[in-house]
C-alpha cells in the first residue's frame, strides 16, 4: 500500500528490482502480488506544473520531475503498466475525484 510520492518510489523500486542482474532483486519483484495506490500522481502533478513559472529558480530536480506529463514519469508509468500485466499484479488506485483549483490571485 502506497501513498502519494510513495507510489512513485514503489514503482521505481520494482523497476530496479526487475531490471537488476542480481537474482535476489528479481525474485523480490516477482513476489509482488498487489499494489494499492492512494493519491499517487502517476502522470505527474498539475500543481507542480502550475507552480513551475513562479518557483522555477528554486525548484529541485525531484520537483521538476513531478510536472504533469513529464517524460520520466510517463516512462515509469509505462514500465509499471507492462510489469503489472506481465507479473499478474493486482493494482488498485484510489484518488480524490475533485480537481484542485489554483487561483492566480490572492486576497487577504
Amino acid at each position: 500500500m502506497t501513498h502519494s510520492l510513495g507510489g512513485l518510489i514503489v514503482k521505481q523500486m520494482l523497476r530496479r528490482c526487475a531490471d537488476s542482474a542480481d537474482v535476489r532483486f528479481n525474485n523480490l519483484a516477482q513476489k509482488v502480488r498487489a499494489v494499492v495506490f492512494l493519491g499517487t500522481p502517476h502522470q505527474g502533478a498539475q500543481l507542480a506544473t502550475a507552480l513551475d513559472l513562479i518557483l522555477r529558480p528554486f525548484k529541485s530536480k525531484a520537483s521538476q520531475q513531478l510536472a504533469y506529463g513529464g517524460a520520466e514519469l510517463l516512462d515509469l508509468n509505462n514500465f509499471f503498466s507492462n510489469f503489472a500485466v506481465r507479473e499478474n499484479v493486482i493494482v488498485r488506485p484510489f484518488y480524490e475525484p475533485k480537481r484542485l483549483v489554483v487561483s492566480t490571485s490572492w486576497t487577504a
